[in-house]
């Protein structure tokens, strides 16, 4: 599970004396492994998980001014730590950085947020991006069929408002009233929400119950998700914003051609390798579990509708544009998003 570039990863960290922490980061949708995380952020933090999850504070015997490290998120007793690089992953054009003390410097996972950063007048340093990436010997192209016409399509997203789900699934709706041999694989999840139905979800976002939709759950493993990936053409990502969009760069990997949203840090990984969805309007950010108060977290993106229509259009019409961006995708992946090349970003930015 772990794959050679996490070894990889392991042993650079190692040569510099800086020990590794393996807990889970991310649970249900996000499927980052703990070694694939933990091996890029090292243990000069309180470890914690963005679950929410029970976790064990650091110990505070533990000697931060002589270690180099990054923080992630920090949260806590931080005041010990003075030569850390904090890297911080946001979605919308207002951060809040949840820090208490000031580090040698700040970065998040893309010039996009690095540029809103630099806007905010920190205290410190403003480091490079230190960019996402997935693990290419497990998330790859080289099992998939080429043979079949692009007409499976995919969700993967967790259960809120700003993934845009609602517009994907209406698109699909729409688009499936003309193309009777299409079908939608939606794996939507809410780790947060023990009581989520994904059927109710449906009923109350008005889809008619349709044959073409098939709800799933996650799988097992990151094969079985690679797996996932590779048996479908397209990926419906109509996000508000993105700080990476993990399922996005996964199912690039493995040739799933993604139509996004032309907003945040989404085109910084998806390049010339997808469609994009055009933005309607940029609005203020609000969703009533995670964005509770109206104008005081930025704005996002307004995905549009029949921009995502058309997209998923120009798809099912042009086999050869398809087959084209699906090698683009796994080409862009395999060669600047891998856990490699984000240790190499992470240890830049640690001895800068």
């Amino acid at each position: 599970m772990e794959g050679n570039n996490t070894v990889l990863v392991s042993q650079i960290f190692s040569s510099l004396g800086i020990p590794t922490h393996a807990r889970g980061l991310f649970r249900g949708i996000s499927r980052i492994t703990p070694s694939e995380i933990y091996s890029i952020y090292p243990e000069a933090y309180q470890p914690y998980d963005l679950a929410g999850l029970k976790y064990s504070p650091m110990d505070e015997n533990y000697d931060f001014k002589n270690k180099k490290g990054l923080y992630f998120w920090p949260f806590g007793n931080t005041d010990k730590v003075k030569d850390l690089v904090h890297l911080t992953v946001f979605e919308t054009t207002s951060p809040h950085i949840p820090y208490t003390f000031i580090p040698k410097a700040i970065s998040t996972c893309s010039e996009w947020g690095t540029n809103i950063l630099k806007s905010m007048k920190f205290k410190c340093k403003i480091g490079n991006p230190i960019h996402a990436g997935v693990n290419t010997d497990i998330f790859n192209d080289k099992d998939r069929n080429y043979e079949n016409a692009p007409h499976k399509f995919l969700i993967v997203a967790k259960h809120e408002e700003r993934k845009g789900i609602e517009v994907a699934l209406k698109a699909f709706h729409i688009v499936s009233m003309g193309y009777t041999n299409i079908t939608l694989t939606a794996l939507i999840t809410d780790p947060f929400d023990s009581n989520f139905n994904i059927i109710n979800y449906l009923k109350s976002s008005g889809i008619p119950s349709s044959g073409k939709i098939h709800l799933i759950r996650p799988p097992e493993s990151p094969k079985e998700m690679a797996d996932l990936y590779r048996d479908h053409h397209v990926l419906l990502f109509p996000s508000r914003g993105e700080a990476i969009g993990l399922p996005i760069i996964e199912a690039m990997a493995t040739g799933c051609v993604p139509i996004v949203t032309n907003t945040s840090a989404i085109p910084e990984y998806v390049g010339n390798a997808g469609l994009y969805i055009d933005v309607e309007k940029m609005e203020d950010v609000f969703d009533q579990k995670w964005f509770p108060i109206k104008g005081k977290f930025g704005q996002w993106a307004k995905p549009s509708l029949d921009s995502l229509v058309a997209n998923m259009i120009q798809l099912l019409e042009n086999d050869a544009l398809w087959l084209m961006k699906s090698g683009q995708s796994s080409a862009r992946i395999s060669k600047l998003f891998t856990w490699q090349n984000a240790a190499k970003e992470a240890l830049k930015e640690i001895n800068s």
